[in-house]
């Protein structure tokens, strides 16, 4: 049986494609666990991925993370919001530097 650290870049390649033909994360997950194992993959996990595929981020890796969390002001955000508000998400995350998941935590803290 395939164990997912050894073989991320594969299951992270199914994401990509069930992600491209439409596919619901919940129903993905439960298909890869039928497959290779019960509990091999989260519905969460598939969701994450699927969240950065929407983006137009496609590299299969997994990111390294930096160990310290990047630092930004909510005030930083909603200026940049506001100011260029024709900026899509990915803009904004090129912009600031930080996750997608992040600038969402932080979009939802506004009134």
């Amino acid at each position: 049986m395939l164990k997912i650290k050894e073989n991320e870049i594969h299951f992270h390649n199914l994401m990509l494609f069930c992600f491209r033909k439409g596919k619901n994360a919940a129903q993905i997950a439960k298909k890869i666990c039928a497959v290779y194992r019960d509990g091999i993959i989260a519905a969460n996990t598939v969701r994450k991925w699927f969240a950065r595929f929407r983006t137009k981020t496609f590299d299969l890796e997994n990111r390294e993370l930096s160990g310290r969390p990047t630092v930004v002001d909510n005030e930083q955000i909603k200026t940049l919001i506001k100011n260029n508000s024709c900026h899509i998400t990915q803009d904004n995350v090129e912009i600031l530097h930080i996750s997608y998941a992040s600038i969402i935590k932080h979009l939802k803290t506004f009134d």
